[in-house]
């Protein structure tokens, strides 16, 4: 998205993209390890990880996530076609996509992604290498103010 934006972002900055990704993705077979357990094994997926609620514009894509419980949020999402991946965006923006069948969605403090073939990592939204990746949280370095549990 950012070599074809310009201007600030909003949700009609992201339809091309998604749809160039849609149609070039190979889903690829990802192994994800979360604290040393292995939670999803070696098979085609998308993985996501973070700390917040909310990926883009609004997709609620880690809806357990609280930015200040020092864990990652964990959703793998086993995708092996286009309509998998079709499935999967209009049950995401719906916000059930956590309910599909097959979908691992777990809490950890440190995350492993492994794939049998080199796979771009993105991290929010720009790129950030390949795999295999490791990912966990620094101590908290910065005070925030969050909102009450009610409304995260």
């Amino acid at each position: 998205m950012d070599r074809i934006r310009d201007g600030p972002i909003d949700i009609t900055k992201y339809i091309m993209p998604a749809v160039k990704a849609m149609t070039e993705y190979r889903f690829p077979v990802l192994e994800v390890v979360v604290d040393g357990k292995k939670v999803f094994k070696k098979a085609p997926a998308v993985a996501l990880v973070g700390n917040i609620r909310e990926y883009g514009t609004g997709f609620a894509i880690l809806p357990q996530a609280r930015p200040d419980d020092q864990l990652l949020d964990v959703c793998v999402m086993p995708v092996s076609s286009r309509r998998d991946l079709i499935k999967l965006f209009l049950s995401a923006a719906a916000g059930e996509h956590v309910n599909q069948e097959g979908v691992i969605y777990v809490k950890g403090r440190k995350v492993r992604i492994e794939s049998t073939t080199p796979v771009p990592v993105q991290v929010d939204g720009e790129a950030a290498g390949m795999t295999p990746v490791e990912i966990d949280l620094l101590p908290c370095r910065i005070p925030f103010i969050v909102p009450p549990e009610s409304d995260i």
